[in-house]
């Protein structure tokens, strides 16, 4: 038995080692993706210059040189300028048109100016010419990573991490190898073409608009480590536009011989006391003071309290739930929480200690759910689901056709029924101590970007939803980033919104930055979506353009969550934020997940400064999905939605409840992390 326990024990050392490498090295692939992006942003500089001078056999003189960014290699445009147009009313010069007369590939660089070779031309190339790196986003595909055998699993993290990465420049939109693939054979070529073949690259050019394909390769480096080399590859030549290569740092992946000591764990700033304020603690010790090393599912082994209510519970959800909310669907006085999958809405009730399963509402395969929210609108007594789906399918102009069909449900007898079916709009809904209740806030597909038209606020009339004349948002305002509330007391909402930064700014509602936080708060990147133009349009020259030449991939932002947790009771923001150590799974071809440090954090208004007041990290190395706040059993909690990809096993939900209770003494303390 003795020996038997001991090979057990021995095994499992062996696989803690090995996990504790692999959580190590995927780490590495995003930091070394990172760097490969960097580069690659470097070699399309947005430059202009001028052709100095044309030469026999196509050579052309420009006047820039390394130091505008240029090198051997790169593919230029060749513009040339209009007429000059006027204002009607006016007669103001308000520009001029460019026409695209040629392309040219840099083939030296020197001190003073650069020598280009003529590639493609409409009509005659003269000096005084402008050639010009686009300003535009730059297609790019990405072929499946080559690594060595028995490679598979880095070489599938390596390409999900630099596709993240390029997406992130803002410089770049990638297709993946599958959408690539599947084009090259749609062109009439065989299946198993090399993605370099010259009558791939053409198909790729002609039917996605490529201009470059991303060849990255994984191989060994020195002291045991791995190295990539990445290769862009002209889809007009054929030839190499750049070449770079980093190293993958490596991870130390050994366990320590002797334990190392405890360092002391960084303390959020906690706010000023507050008497009667309530506050978020974490999960109590048996003797009911609040417990860093928590870790058990209270469902299999619940803690124990000497004496008042238990404060923290955790619990797993069904596999895909990606966002969450919370209303009253039923009018029992008590928050139901309402998730969403990529299909389907699912429904929970709140019980002594956990969520159970309560009401389901599928749509067929081929949806995507993006947002969910629940309110009373109607003013029936029960509050209603409105989901946003973006329905993706094949399409006759360009790759998909891209629609919104969103919908609006009621809870009827025992079943979740449609009310409002096939709506062209992004549904939100926002609260805040003006309207606690909740107000309908919409956005219609915009016709070349996802969130471009005017919001708009919705009421029901009684019989339906119908636009609100008495509200006029500001232009520009895009409907998964920002909130409204009065922060500074001047009795005037302002708006708080995040960007993609990860900054929180506080707006006036003349458009005035009143402030913005000092940090960032991470990522948020498990729900993205392709939006395609509702119209082709065209360019100057009269070509066609297909909306995927200018696609747009887009992630869905997190919620902004207004509370009344601030001193003296006056409003704040609560805001998740993600610092991701590496891409860990996904649940669906709509999921991103990435694990890190993860915390749902408290902002105040202090003295015209958007602050953190404290910030509460989860019990799990999760992903923090969503959140949210809640009646539940009589008192207000915070709820957690954190995704995690298991050992040899699926990614999964789980779901954390932090109650808010008056603590003892009236003093107001942000929430202990379970650990």
């Amino acid at each position: 038995m003795r020996e038997r326990r001991s090979w057990l024990a021995v095994v499992l050392a062996l696989l803690l080692v090995g996990l504790t490498s692999a959580q190590a090295q995927v780490a590495d692939y995003s930091l070394a993706a990172s760097r490969v992006a960097e580069k690659l942003l470097q070699a399309f500089p947005k430059v202009r210059g001028l052709i100095v001078s044309v030469e026999q056999q196509g050579k052309l003189v420009l006047d820039l040189t390394a130091q505008d960014g240029i090198y051997p290699g790169m593919e230029m445009e060749v513009f040339r300028e209009g007429e000059a147009f006027k204002h009607p009313v006016s007669g103001e010069v308000m520009g001029r048109m460019e026409k695209t007369v040629g392309l040219i590939r840099v083939v030296e660089v020197r001190d003073r100016f650069s020598v280009g070779q003529l590639l493609e031309q409409e009509g005659s190339v003269k000096a005084g010419d402008g050639v010009r790196v686009t300003g535009a986003r730059i297609l790019l595909g990405l072929a499946k990573v080559e690594a060595p055998p028995g490679a598979d699993t880095a070489a599938r993290a390596f390409t999900r991490e630099l596709e993240l990465a390029l997406q992130k420049t803002g410089r770049f939109e990638v297709f993946d190898d599958r959408m690539t693939r599947s084009t090259v054979v749609k062109g009439g070529l065989k299946e198993g073409t090399r993605i370099t073949d010259p009558a791939a690259l053409e198909v790729l050019r002609r039917d996605l608009r490529l201009s470059a394909v991303c060849l990255a390769k994984l191989g060994a480096g020195g002291a045991g480590g791995q190295v990539v080399d990445v290769e862009l590859v002209s889809t007009r030549t054929g030839s190499p536009l750049t070449v770079v290569s980093t190293d993958v740092p490596v991870g130390v992946a050994q366990a320590p011989t002797e334990p190392l000591p405890a360092k002391p764990a960084t303390q959020a700033p906690k706010p000023a006391p507050t008497p009667g304020g309530p506050a978020w603690i974490g999960p109590p010790t048996s003797e009911g003071a609040p417990n860093p090393h928590f870790t058990a599912n209270p469902l299999l082994q619940s803690p124990r309290r000497t004496s008042g209510p238990r404060t923290y519970y955790i619990q797993p959800v069904p596999a895909g739930l990606k966002r969450i909310a919370f209303a009253d669907l039923d009018g029992d006085g008590q928050d139901e929480m309402v998730g969403i999958t990529d299909n389907e809405v699912v429904t929970f009730q709140w019980t002594e200690d956990h969520f159970k399963l309560y009401r389901r509402y599928a749509k067929p395969q081929g949806a995507n759910f993006l947002l969910v929210d629940a309110a009373d609108i109607n003013g029936n007594g029960r509050a209603e689901i409105f989901v946003t789906d973006v329905d993706e399918r094949p399409g006759t102009v360009g790759l998909y056709h891209v629609a919104l069909r969103s919908f609006v449900l009621e809870l009827k007898g025992e079943s979740l029924v449609p009310i409002w079916e096939d709506v062209p709009l992004y549904f939100r809904v926002i609260r805040y101590p003006g309207h606690p209740e909740g107000i309908l806030v919409t956005q219609p597909l915009g016709k070349h970007k996802a969130f471009q038209d005017p919001v708009r606020r919705y009421v029901s009339n009684g019989t339906a939803y119908v636009p609100d004349p008495a509200w006029e948002f500001p232009s520009g305002l895009e409907l998964d980033t920002f909130t409204l509330v009065d922060l500074n007391g001047d009795g005037r909402e302002e708006f708080v919104v995040i960007g993609y930064d990860g900054q929180v700014r506080v707006w006036s509602q003349e458009g005035k930055r009143l402030a913005e936080t000092s940090e960032n708060f991470g990522i948020t990147n498990h729900i993205k979506f392709r939006q395609l133009p509702r119209e082709p349009g065209r360019s100057f020259t009269g070509r066609d353009i297909r909306p995927t030449e200018y696609a747009e991939e887009r992630y869905i932002q997190r919620r902004l969550e207004v509370t009344d947790l601030a001193p003296g009771g006056k409003p704040g923001i609560l805001v998740g934020a993600n610092f991701p150590d590496g891409i860990t799974g996904a649940l669906a071809s709509s999921l991103q997940i990435t694990s890190g440090a993860a915390q749902v954090i408290h902002l105040a208004w202090d003295q015209g400064a958007l602050t953190r007041q404290w910030g509460s990290p989860l019990a799990r190395n999760n992903y923090l999905a969503d959140y949210g706040l809640a009646r539940l059993g009589g008192s207000r909690a915070l709820v957690v939605l954190g995704l995690e990809k298991k050992f040899l096993r699926e990614t999964e939900g789980t779901l954390e409840v932090f109650r808010l209770i008056e603590p003892e003494g009236g003093e107001a303390r942000p929430m202990e992390r379970p650990q």
